[in-house]
Protein backbone atom coordinates (compact mmCIF):
# COMPACT_ATOMS: atom_id res chain seq x y z
CA UNK A 1 0.00 0.00 0.00
CA UNK A 2 1.33 3.43 -0.95
CA UNK A 3 1.29 6.60 1.11
CA UNK A 4 -2.13 8.12 1.82
CA UNK A 5 -2.39 11.77 0.78
CA UNK A 6 -4.09 14.25 3.14
CA UNK A 7 -6.33 15.54 0.34
CA UNK A 8 -8.21 12.22 0.39
CA UNK A 9 -9.85 13.63 3.55
CA UNK A 10 -12.71 16.06 2.80
CA UNK A 11 -12.33 19.64 4.02
CA UNK A 12 -14.44 20.17 7.14
CA UNK A 13 -16.80 23.04 6.39
CA UNK A 14 -20.17 22.09 7.94
CA UNK A 15 -21.87 19.84 10.48
CA UNK A 16 -23.53 17.77 7.74
CA UNK A 17 -20.21 16.31 6.62
CA UNK A 18 -18.69 15.91 10.09
CA UNK A 19 -19.36 12.16 10.46
CA UNK A 20 -17.78 11.41 7.07
CA UNK A 21 -14.83 13.67 7.90
CA UNK A 22 -14.28 11.87 11.23
CA UNK A 23 -14.32 8.43 9.61
CA UNK A 24 -11.74 9.36 6.97
CA UNK A 25 -9.36 11.39 9.11
CA UNK A 26 -9.41 8.68 11.78
CA UNK A 27 -8.46 6.09 9.14
CA UNK A 28 -5.53 8.21 7.95
CA UNK A 29 -4.34 8.80 11.52
CA UNK A 30 -4.48 5.09 12.26
CA UNK A 31 -2.46 4.43 9.11
CA UNK A 32 0.12 7.05 10.13
CA UNK A 33 0.27 5.76 13.70
CA UNK A 34 -0.80 9.06 15.31
CA UNK A 35 -4.33 8.22 16.50
CA UNK A 36 -3.23 7.56 20.10
CA UNK A 37 -2.82 11.24 21.14
CA UNK A 38 -6.40 11.94 20.02
CA UNK A 39 -7.66 9.52 22.69
CA UNK A 40 -5.21 10.36 25.48
CA UNK A 41 -3.36 13.60 26.16
CA UNK A 42 -0.52 11.87 28.00
CA UNK A 43 1.68 9.02 26.71
CA UNK A 44 1.07 5.46 27.93
CA UNK A 45 3.49 3.71 30.24
CA UNK A 46 6.75 2.88 28.48
CA UNK A 47 6.44 5.49 25.69
CA UNK A 48 8.92 8.35 25.48
CA UNK A 49 7.52 11.87 25.76
CA UNK A 50 9.34 13.03 22.62
CA UNK A 51 7.88 10.16 20.57
CA UNK A 52 4.40 11.00 21.85
CA UNK A 53 4.86 14.71 21.01
CA UNK A 54 5.88 13.79 17.46
CA UNK A 55 2.65 11.83 17.01
CA UNK A 56 0.68 14.70 18.55
CA UNK A 57 2.22 17.20 16.11
CA UNK A 58 1.48 14.92 13.13
CA UNK A 59 -2.17 14.62 14.12
CA UNK A 60 -2.49 18.38 14.76
CA UNK A 61 -1.02 19.16 11.35
CA UNK A 62 -3.49 16.83 9.66
CA UNK A 63 -6.49 18.40 11.44
CA UNK A 64 -5.22 21.90 10.64
CA UNK A 65 -4.88 21.11 6.92
CA UNK A 66 -8.30 19.46 6.58
CA UNK A 67 -10.35 22.07 8.48
CA UNK A 68 -11.71 25.04 6.55
CA UNK A 69 -9.67 28.19 7.20
CA UNK A 70 -12.68 30.12 8.50
CA UNK A 71 -12.78 27.64 11.42
CA UNK A 72 -9.07 27.79 12.27
CA UNK A 73 -9.85 30.24 15.06
CA UNK A 74 -11.40 27.30 16.93
CA UNK A 75 -8.05 25.50 16.85
CA UNK A 76 -5.87 28.35 18.14
CA UNK A 77 -8.07 30.40 20.47
CA UNK A 78 -10.40 29.84 23.38
CA UNK A 79 -13.26 31.86 24.80
CA UNK A 80 -12.79 33.55 28.16
CA UNK A 81 -14.59 36.27 30.04
CA UNK A 82 -12.47 39.38 30.69
CA UNK A 83 -13.99 42.24 32.71
CA UNK A 84 -17.45 40.85 32.10
CA UNK A 85 -16.88 40.62 28.35
CA UNK A 86 -16.41 37.33 26.49
CA UNK A 87 -13.32 37.37 24.33
CA UNK A 88 -11.29 34.84 22.40
CA UNK A 89 -7.64 34.66 23.42
CA UNK A 90 -4.72 32.69 22.02
CA UNK A 91 -4.45 29.11 23.25
CA UNK A 92 -2.02 26.23 22.80
CA UNK A 93 -3.97 23.05 22.13
CA UNK A 94 -3.00 19.40 22.03
CA UNK A 95 -4.55 17.32 19.28
CA UNK A 96 -7.04 15.92 21.82
CA UNK A 97 -8.11 19.49 22.65
CA UNK A 98 -8.51 20.26 18.93
CA UNK A 99 -10.57 17.12 18.41
CA UNK A 100 -12.87 17.95 21.33
CA UNK A 101 -13.34 21.55 20.13
CA UNK A 102 -14.39 20.44 16.64
CA UNK A 103 -16.59 17.72 18.08
CA UNK A 104 -18.40 20.25 20.25
CA UNK A 105 -18.84 22.59 17.28
CA UNK A 106 -19.97 20.11 14.62
CA UNK A 107 -21.02 16.75 16.03
CA UNK A 108 -24.34 15.26 17.07
CA UNK A 109 -24.92 14.67 20.81
CA UNK A 110 -22.42 12.32 22.49
CA UNK A 111 -25.14 9.92 23.66
CA UNK A 112 -25.83 8.44 20.23
CA UNK A 113 -22.14 8.06 19.40
CA UNK A 114 -21.29 6.51 22.78
CA UNK A 115 -24.12 3.99 22.54
CA UNK A 116 -23.08 3.17 18.99
CA UNK A 117 -19.52 2.42 20.10
CA UNK A 118 -20.77 0.22 22.94
CA UNK A 119 -23.09 -1.66 20.56
CA UNK A 120 -20.12 -2.19 18.26
CA UNK A 121 -18.41 -4.08 21.10
CA UNK A 122 -21.60 -5.85 22.18
CA UNK A 123 -22.22 -7.17 18.66
CA UNK A 124 -18.82 -8.88 18.52
CA UNK A 125 -19.24 -12.66 18.79
CA UNK A 126 -17.54 -14.45 21.70
CA UNK A 127 -13.91 -15.39 21.16
CA UNK A 128 -13.25 -18.90 19.94
CA UNK A 129 -10.69 -21.31 21.37
CA UNK A 130 -10.04 -22.71 17.88
CA UNK A 131 -7.86 -19.65 17.19
CA UNK A 132 -5.09 -18.21 19.41
CA UNK A 133 -6.64 -15.78 21.89
CA UNK A 134 -3.58 -13.54 21.62
CA UNK A 135 -4.68 -12.89 18.01
CA UNK A 136 -8.24 -12.03 19.09
CA UNK A 137 -7.85 -10.00 22.27
CA UNK A 138 -6.60 -6.85 20.52
CA UNK A 139 -9.87 -6.27 18.64
CA UNK A 140 -12.01 -6.62 21.76
CA UNK A 141 -9.76 -4.40 23.88
CA UNK A 142 -9.75 -1.68 21.20
CA UNK A 143 -13.56 -1.72 20.87
CA UNK A 144 -14.28 -1.47 24.61
CA UNK A 145 -11.69 1.29 25.04
CA UNK A 146 -13.23 3.21 22.13
CA UNK A 147 -16.63 2.93 23.83
CA UNK A 148 -15.22 4.15 27.14
CA UNK A 149 -13.32 7.05 25.56
CA UNK A 150 -16.34 7.89 23.39
CA UNK A 151 -18.49 8.87 26.34
CA UNK A 152 -19.37 5.78 28.37
CA UNK A 153 -16.46 6.40 30.78
CA UNK A 154 -16.06 2.84 32.03
CA UNK A 155 -13.51 2.26 34.78
CA UNK A 156 -10.52 0.03 34.08
CA UNK A 157 -12.03 -2.81 36.12
CA UNK A 158 -15.36 -2.53 34.27
CA UNK A 159 -13.56 -2.75 30.92
CA UNK A 160 -11.75 -5.86 32.17
CA UNK A 161 -15.11 -7.45 33.05
CA UNK A 162 -16.40 -6.75 29.53
CA UNK A 163 -13.36 -8.55 28.10
CA UNK A 164 -13.93 -11.58 30.34
CA UNK A 165 -17.54 -11.75 29.15
CA UNK A 166 -16.28 -12.37 25.61
CA UNK A 167 -13.98 -15.30 26.48
CA UNK A 168 -14.84 -18.77 25.13
CA UNK A 169 -17.12 -20.88 27.37
CA UNK A 170 -14.22 -23.27 28.00
CA UNK A 171 -12.53 -20.53 30.05
CA UNK A 172 -15.29 -20.43 32.68
CA UNK A 173 -12.97 -22.06 35.24
CA UNK A 174 -10.46 -19.22 34.83
CA UNK A 175 -13.27 -16.70 35.33
CA UNK A 176 -14.30 -18.44 38.55
CA UNK A 177 -10.77 -18.49 39.94
CA UNK A 178 -10.19 -14.81 39.15
CA UNK A 179 -13.46 -13.65 40.69
CA UNK A 180 -12.84 -15.63 43.87
CA UNK A 181 -9.20 -14.63 44.42
CA UNK A 182 -8.87 -10.96 43.40
CA UNK A 183 -11.05 -7.95 44.33
CA UNK A 184 -12.72 -6.25 41.39
CA UNK A 185 -11.16 -2.87 42.13
CA UNK A 186 -7.70 -4.29 41.35
CA UNK A 187 -8.63 -5.60 37.90
CA UNK A 188 -7.05 -4.05 34.83
CA UNK A 189 -7.21 -4.99 31.17
CA UNK A 190 -3.47 -5.72 31.08
CA UNK A 191 -3.74 -7.97 34.13
CA UNK A 192 -6.67 -9.88 32.61
CA UNK A 193 -4.79 -10.16 29.31
CA UNK A 194 -1.77 -11.67 31.08
CA UNK A 195 -3.91 -14.20 32.96
CA UNK A 196 -5.77 -15.24 29.81
CA UNK A 197 -2.58 -15.67 27.77
CA UNK A 198 -0.94 -17.65 30.57
CA UNK A 199 -3.96 -19.97 30.69
CA UNK A 200 -3.90 -20.35 26.90
CA UNK A 201 -0.19 -21.16 27.02
CA UNK A 202 -0.91 -23.92 29.53
CA UNK A 203 -3.58 -25.45 27.31
CA UNK A 204 -1.83 -25.22 23.99
CA UNK A 205 1.79 -26.07 24.84
CA UNK A 206 1.64 -29.30 22.88
CA UNK A 207 0.30 -27.68 19.72
CA UNK A 208 2.74 -24.75 19.98
CA UNK A 209 5.73 -27.08 20.21
CA UNK A 210 7.51 -28.25 17.10
CA UNK A 211 6.39 -31.86 16.62
CA UNK A 212 7.34 -34.42 14.06
CA UNK A 213 4.70 -35.56 11.59
CA UNK A 214 5.00 -39.16 10.43
CA UNK A 215 3.66 -39.80 6.94
CA UNK A 216 2.71 -43.11 5.39
CA UNK A 217 4.23 -42.39 2.01
CA UNK A 218 7.76 -43.78 1.31
CA UNK A 219 10.63 -41.59 2.46
CA UNK A 220 12.66 -39.98 -0.36
CA UNK A 221 16.12 -41.40 -0.98
CA UNK A 222 19.48 -39.64 -1.39
CA UNK A 223 21.64 -37.89 -2.14
CA UNK A 224 21.49 -35.35 0.71
CA UNK A 225 22.12 -31.75 -0.36
CA UNK A 226 22.94 -30.78 3.23
CA UNK A 227 25.73 -33.19 4.27
CA UNK A 228 26.56 -34.82 0.91
CA UNK A 229 25.70 -38.39 1.94
CA UNK A 230 24.21 -40.67 -0.69
CA UNK A 231 22.32 -42.89 1.75
CA UNK A 232 19.50 -40.54 2.69
CA UNK A 233 17.57 -37.46 1.57
CA UNK A 234 17.97 -33.93 3.00
CA UNK A 235 14.50 -34.14 4.59
CA UNK A 236 15.66 -37.07 6.78
CA UNK A 237 19.20 -35.82 7.47
CA UNK A 238 19.99 -36.10 11.17
CA UNK A 239 22.63 -33.38 10.95
CA UNK A 240 20.08 -30.89 9.65
CA UNK A 241 17.18 -32.23 11.73
CA UNK A 242 18.67 -33.53 15.01
CA UNK A 243 15.20 -33.94 16.50
CA UNK A 244 14.51 -36.74 13.96
CA UNK A 245 17.32 -38.94 15.27
CA UNK A 246 15.92 -42.11 16.90
CA UNK A 247 15.83 -41.50 20.61
CA UNK A 248 16.45 -45.12 21.62
CA UNK A 249 18.50 -47.31 19.27
CA UNK A 250 18.30 -51.10 19.36
CA UNK A 251 21.34 -53.32 19.78
CA UNK A 252 22.08 -55.66 16.92
CA UNK A 253 23.76 -58.90 17.93
CA UNK A 254 25.29 -59.57 14.54
CA UNK A 255 25.78 -62.96 12.90
CA UNK A 256 28.60 -65.42 12.42
CA UNK A 257 32.11 -64.00 12.57
CA UNK A 258 30.80 -60.46 12.97
CA UNK A 259 29.05 -61.23 16.27
CA UNK A 260 31.59 -59.64 18.62
CA UNK A 261 32.38 -56.81 16.23
CA UNK A 262 28.79 -55.69 15.87
CA UNK A 263 27.68 -56.21 19.43
CA UNK A 264 26.19 -53.03 20.86
CA UNK A 265 25.55 -51.52 17.45
CA UNK A 266 22.45 -51.36 15.36
CA UNK A 267 20.90 -49.69 12.35
CA UNK A 268 17.76 -47.79 11.75
CA UNK A 269 16.77 -49.36 8.43
CA UNK A 270 13.98 -46.88 7.91
CA UNK A 271 16.45 -44.07 7.40
CA UNK A 272 19.71 -45.78 6.37
CA UNK A 273 21.63 -44.13 9.23
CA UNK A 274 24.08 -46.11 11.35
CA UNK A 275 23.53 -45.39 15.04
CA UNK A 276 26.29 -45.82 17.61
CA UNK A 277 25.47 -45.93 21.32
CA UNK A 278 27.07 -43.05 23.28
CA UNK A 279 28.54 -43.37 26.78
CA UNK A 280 25.99 -43.07 29.57
CA UNK A 281 28.19 -41.17 32.03
CA UNK A 282 28.89 -37.52 32.71
CA UNK A 283 32.35 -36.52 31.54
CA UNK A 284 32.23 -32.71 31.62
CA UNK A 285 30.54 -30.02 33.64
CA UNK A 286 30.85 -26.34 32.64
CA UNK A 287 29.21 -23.64 34.74
CA UNK A 288 28.74 -19.87 34.64
CA UNK A 289 26.26 -17.35 35.98
CA UNK A 290 24.34 -17.54 32.71
CA UNK A 291 24.47 -21.12 31.42
CA UNK A 292 25.19 -24.57 32.78
CA UNK A 293 25.91 -27.49 30.46
CA UNK A 294 26.71 -31.12 31.27
CA UNK A 295 28.00 -33.44 28.57
CA UNK A 296 26.20 -36.75 28.69
CA UNK A 297 24.16 -39.28 26.78
CA UNK A 298 21.18 -41.11 28.25
CA UNK A 299 18.11 -43.00 27.16
CA UNK A 300 15.46 -40.68 25.77
CA UNK A 301 12.65 -40.06 28.26
CA UNK A 302 9.06 -40.10 27.12
CA UNK A 303 6.96 -36.95 27.14
CA UNK A 304 9.24 -34.31 25.62
CA UNK A 305 8.47 -31.23 23.56
CA UNK A 306 10.72 -29.96 20.76
CA UNK A 307 11.06 -26.18 20.98
CA UNK A 308 12.84 -23.93 18.47
CA UNK A 309 15.04 -21.07 19.76
CA UNK A 310 16.36 -18.26 17.55
CA UNK A 311 19.94 -17.21 18.36
CA UNK A 312 19.57 -13.43 18.52
CA UNK A 313 22.47 -11.03 19.11
CA UNK A 314 20.00 -8.17 19.59
CA UNK A 315 18.11 -9.76 22.48
CA UNK A 316 19.22 -8.60 25.91
CA UNK A 317 17.55 -11.56 27.65
CA UNK A 318 16.49 -15.10 26.80
CA UNK A 319 12.75 -14.99 26.04
CA UNK A 320 9.93 -17.52 25.76
CA UNK A 321 6.21 -17.09 25.20
CA UNK A 322 5.28 -20.50 26.67
CA UNK A 323 5.10 -20.82 30.46
CA UNK A 324 5.35 -24.61 30.12
CA UNK A 325 9.01 -24.24 29.10
CA UNK A 326 10.02 -23.43 32.69
CA UNK A 327 11.44 -25.90 35.17
CA UNK A 328 11.44 -23.09 37.76
CA UNK A 329 9.46 -19.86 37.50
CA UNK A 330 8.79 -16.76 39.59
CA UNK A 331 6.25 -14.13 38.61
CA UNK A 332 7.16 -10.45 38.90
CA UNK A 333 5.18 -8.42 41.43
CA UNK A 334 4.97 -5.74 38.75
CA UNK A 335 5.37 -6.63 35.02
CA UNK A 336 8.54 -5.26 33.39
CA UNK A 337 8.11 -3.28 30.16
CA UNK A 338 10.41 -4.07 27.21
CA UNK A 339 10.65 -1.71 24.25
CA UNK A 340 10.53 -3.53 20.91
CA UNK A 341 12.15 -2.12 17.79
CA UNK A 342 10.63 -4.68 15.43
CA UNK A 343 7.01 -4.13 16.47
CA UNK A 344 6.83 -0.53 15.39
CA UNK A 345 7.55 2.90 16.79
CA UNK A 346 6.73 3.20 20.46
CA UNK A 347 5.68 -0.43 20.83
CA UNK A 348 6.34 -2.37 24.00
CA UNK A 349 5.63 -5.75 25.56
CA UNK A 350 5.49 -6.84 29.18
CA UNK A 351 7.43 -9.62 30.87
CA UNK A 352 5.33 -11.28 33.56
CA UNK A 353 8.14 -13.23 35.24
CA UNK A 354 11.38 -15.12 34.77
CA UNK A 355 12.79 -18.54 35.53
CA UNK A 356 14.92 -21.51 34.55
CA UNK A 357 14.43 -23.45 31.32
CA UNK A 358 16.00 -26.91 31.31
CA UNK A 359 16.31 -29.06 28.20
CA UNK A 360 18.47 -31.20 25.96
CA UNK A 361 19.94 -30.62 22.52
CA UNK A 362 22.02 -32.59 20.02
CA UNK A 363 25.53 -31.46 19.09
CA UNK A 364 27.41 -33.56 16.53
CA UNK A 365 25.15 -36.52 17.23
CA UNK A 366 25.55 -36.44 21.03
CA UNK A 367 22.98 -35.07 23.45
CA UNK A 368 23.76 -32.21 25.83
CA UNK A 369 21.84 -31.00 28.86
CA UNK A 370 21.29 -27.24 28.83
CA UNK A 371 20.12 -24.98 31.67
CA UNK A 372 19.05 -21.45 30.72
CA UNK A 373 18.49 -19.22 33.77
CA UNK A 374 16.89 -15.77 33.81
CA UNK A 375 14.56 -16.54 30.89
CA UNK A 376 11.84 -13.89 30.62
CA UNK A 377 8.23 -14.96 30.17
CA UNK A 378 6.59 -12.64 27.61
CA UNK A 379 3.24 -14.07 26.40
CA UNK A 380 3.08 -11.64 23.46
CA UNK A 381 6.49 -12.66 22.07
CA UNK A 382 6.27 -14.27 18.64
CA UNK A 383 9.34 -16.53 19.00
CA UNK A 384 11.64 -18.02 21.60
CA UNK A 385 14.89 -16.02 21.66
CA UNK A 386 18.31 -17.16 22.86
CA UNK A 387 20.41 -14.11 23.76
CA UNK A 388 23.93 -14.64 22.41
CA UNK A 389 25.01 -11.34 23.96
CA UNK A 390 24.24 -12.47 27.50
CA UNK A 391 26.23 -15.66 26.86
CA UNK A 392 29.24 -13.88 25.35
CA UNK A 393 29.64 -11.43 28.24
CA UNK A 394 30.08 -14.38 30.62
CA UNK A 395 33.25 -15.70 29.01
CA UNK A 396 31.95 -17.86 26.19
CA UNK A 397 33.11 -17.54 22.58
CA UNK A 398 30.85 -17.63 19.53
CA UNK A 399 31.94 -18.62 16.02
CA UNK A 400 29.93 -18.55 12.80
CA UNK A 401 30.69 -20.39 9.61
CA UNK A 402 29.76 -23.42 7.57
CA UNK A 403 26.07 -22.59 8.11
CA UNK A 404 26.47 -23.05 11.86
CA UNK A 405 26.81 -20.84 14.93
CA UNK A 406 28.82 -22.61 17.63
CA UNK A 407 29.33 -21.64 21.28
CA UNK A 408 32.46 -22.76 23.15
CA UNK A 409 33.07 -22.61 26.90
CA UNK A 410 36.41 -20.77 26.57
CA UNK A 411 37.70 -17.64 24.87
CA UNK A 412 40.54 -17.86 22.29
CA UNK A 413 43.98 -17.47 23.88
CA UNK A 414 46.11 -14.46 22.99
CA UNK A 415 45.16 -11.15 21.43
CA UNK A 416 42.86 -11.21 18.42
CA UNK A 417 44.09 -8.67 15.88
CA UNK A 418 43.48 -8.01 12.21
CA UNK A 419 44.87 -10.84 10.11
CA UNK A 420 45.90 -12.92 13.12
CA UNK A 421 45.29 -16.66 13.33
CA UNK A 422 43.24 -17.81 16.28
CA UNK A 423 42.81 -21.18 17.86
CA UNK A 424 39.40 -22.26 19.04
CA UNK A 425 39.67 -23.56 22.58
CA UNK A 426 37.29 -25.26 24.96
CA UNK A 427 34.42 -27.58 24.20
CA UNK A 428 31.44 -26.89 22.01
CA UNK A 429 28.38 -26.64 24.27
CA UNK A 430 25.73 -25.32 21.89
CA UNK A 431 25.23 -25.14 18.15
CA UNK A 432 22.67 -23.44 15.96
CA UNK A 433 21.96 -24.25 12.31
CA UNK A 434 21.52 -21.55 9.67
CA UNK A 435 17.98 -21.13 8.38
CA UNK A 436 18.00 -19.65 4.84
CA UNK A 437 14.34 -18.67 5.12
CA UNK A 438 14.90 -15.98 7.76
CA UNK A 439 18.73 -15.76 7.64
CA UNK A 440 18.93 -16.63 11.34
CA UNK A 441 20.47 -19.44 13.36
CA UNK A 442 18.29 -21.63 15.52
CA UNK A 443 18.54 -24.77 17.59
CA UNK A 444 16.10 -27.35 18.89
CA UNK A 445 15.76 -27.78 22.65
CA UNK A 446 13.95 -30.84 23.96
CA UNK A 447 12.02 -29.94 27.09
CA UNK A 448 10.69 -32.75 29.23
CA UNK A 449 7.05 -32.50 30.13
CA UNK A 450 6.40 -32.32 33.83
CA UNK A 451 4.31 -30.67 36.52
CA UNK A 452 3.66 -27.01 35.84
CA UNK A 453 5.74 -24.78 38.07
CA UNK A 454 3.78 -21.52 37.86
CA UNK A 455 2.53 -20.39 41.28
CA UNK A 456 -0.19 -17.86 41.91
CA UNK A 457 -1.40 -16.30 45.11
CA UNK A 458 -4.37 -18.21 46.48
CA UNK A 459 -5.60 -19.72 49.72
CA UNK A 460 -7.06 -22.89 51.15
CA UNK A 461 -10.66 -21.72 50.86
CA UNK A 462 -10.28 -21.04 47.14
CA UNK A 463 -9.02 -24.56 46.45
CA UNK A 464 -11.67 -26.03 48.70
CA UNK A 465 -14.36 -24.27 46.65
CA UNK A 466 -12.82 -25.67 43.46
CA UNK A 467 -12.37 -29.30 44.48
CA UNK A 468 -14.48 -29.92 47.59
CA UNK A 469 -13.64 -32.88 49.83
CA UNK A 470 -11.28 -35.55 48.51
CA UNK A 471 -12.38 -39.18 48.75
CA UNK A 472 -10.56 -41.92 50.66
CA UNK A 473 -8.99 -43.32 47.50
CA UNK A 474 -7.45 -39.92 46.70
CA UNK A 475 -6.19 -39.42 50.24
CA UNK A 476 -4.58 -42.86 50.19
CA UNK A 477 -2.23 -41.72 47.39
CA UNK A 478 -1.11 -38.51 49.10
CA UNK A 479 2.50 -38.39 50.38
CA UNK A 480 2.93 -39.11 54.07
CA UNK A 481 4.87 -37.15 56.69
CA UNK A 482 4.88 -33.81 54.87
CA UNK A 483 4.73 -30.35 56.35
CA UNK A 484 1.90 -28.06 55.29
CA UNK A 485 -1.87 -27.74 55.31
Amino acid sequence: MGDIKPDTIPLLTSASQYSDWVAKIKGVMLFMGCWGPVLNASPPEGEKAEDWKKKDDQAKGLIWMRTATNYHYLLETKEEEVDGVKKRIAASYSVKDMWDVLKKEFSTPDTAEAIGLLMSFSNLPPMTDTRPLRDQLGTYITRIRDASNGGMHFTESQQAVFILMKLPPSYSTLLTSLTSSHPLKDWTIEWIQGKVLAEESLRSSTSQSVTRIFKTKPKPSGPCDFCGSGTHHESTCWKKHPDQRPKKGGKGKGKGKEKDKDKGKGKDNSNNHAHTAAPAVNVLVAESSNMHASFYSAAHAAGVRHTHWLMDSGASQHITFDINDFAEYKAYDTPIVFRTAASGEGSSVKALGKGLVRGETFIDGVKWSIDLPKVCYIPMASSRLFSTGSIEKNGYSIFQGGQKMSIFDKLPSGAVTHGSMIKIEGRKILEGVFNPINNLYDFVLEIKSGPHVHLSKTDYKTWHRRFGHAGKEVLRHLPKNVIGS
